[in-house]
């Protein structure tokens, strides 16, 4: 089999491509309930990743490097992948790979989303002032602060890009 044809299945298996008997590969369309998704998997992993990751006082020096990446940015492609970058050095030092490696799959998809989000309403600089300030918690040793603005970051955006899915959500966690 050709690497290609591997690389293809390996991103089915991601979600990020449909493959199809007969018409080939696709993008995934996304859509308000892929984001709902993809985003309530984030909002219950990446706020407690990091806040292990600040109990165990681990470094989040990567994450500061990522925002001047960010900042210095002189195109969406780079901005997004300092976003992710950002985001991947708060979760990883959790202390639990499993986790990580999970995270990592679920930030695969949220890609997806948040390209066609920023295309549609970019919000960078709104977004990179809540990334110092999680940072700025984290850094502090405020664990559960720094999640609890991690949760807010994630939850504002999906409200912003998908607003009937973040309905969706609050409606499933009782809060509508």
């Amino acid at each position: 089999k050709t690497p290609v044809r591997e690389a293809l299945k390996t991103l089915a298996g991601t979600g990020l491509v449909v493959m199809s008997q007969y018409k080939g590969v696709t993008v995934r369309m996304v859509d308000a309930d892929m984001a709902r998704e993809v985003y309530d998997v984030r909002l219950l992993l990446e706020p407690e990743a990091l806040r292990r990751a600040v109990r165990r006082e681990a470094s989040l020096d990567a994450a500061r490097e990522a925002l001047t990446r960010a900042d210095r940015a002189t195109d969406t492609a780079e901005r997004s992948l300092a976003n992710r970058e950002f985001h991947r050095a708060l979760y990883v030092p959790c202390g639990n790979p499993l986790l990580g490696r999970m995270l990592d799959e679920v930030r695969d998809q949220a890609a997806l989303v948040s390209a066609v989000a920023w295309a549609a309403d970019p919000s960078w600089e709104r977004e990179a002032g809540e990334h110092q300030e999680i940072l700025r918690l984290a850094l502090a040793g405020d664990a559960d602060g720094a999640a609890r603005a991690l949760h807010a970051h994630i939850a504002s955006f999906v409200e912003r890009a998908f607003p009937e899915a973040g309905n969706a959500a609050q409606e499933e966690d009782g809060q509508a």
